[in-house]
């Protein structure tokens, strides 16, 4: 579902050469579709214990799943929040010079609900009892 979204950022940049916001906007998609790929072939590519037979931490595999799976979720809501929306700016206490709404708690409050929403549809991609330190309870 998002290659079709880094192709037309990639074709942006192509037919007007403006580097801002096309490739950051390509980036994001194609995180996204890494943290993807890491759920998908999880049970391929997962190592239950270090070659040292320690199985009580996380994996190779794991830490670096978490780390891309971090950075995806604060790049996109970071993404969302000042390039989609228009806010985060510092001179309007992290809002926008322009609001719909007359009450700021309003845009505060989405702004935290998505970035909890970004964790937790990312937290959605590791499957079930997959033994990850960080799963969701089957």
């Amino acid at each position: 579902a998002q290659s079709p979204s880094v192709l037309q950022c990639l074709r942006k940049f192509y037919d007007t050469g403006e580097r801002v916001p096309n490739l950051p906007n390509a980036f994001k998609y194609t995180l996204s579709q890494v943290v993807t790929l890491f759920g998908a072939f999880y049970h391929e590519l997962h190592l239950s214990c270090s070659t040292d037979g320690d199985c009580g931490h996380m994996s190779a595999f794991q830490r670096t799943w978490l780390a891309i799976f971090i950075f995806s979720s604060m790049y996109s809501w970071v993404w969302d929040v000042t390039m989609d929306w228009g806010l985060g700016k510092k001179e309007y206490n992290w809002l926008g010079p322009r609001l719909m709404f007359p009450s700021t708690v309003h845009y505060y409050g989405v702004m935290v609900a998505d970035l909890f929403l970004r964790f937790m549809w990312m937290q959605s991609l590791v499957p079930p009892a997959s033994g990850a330190y960080f799963e969701l309870p089957a």
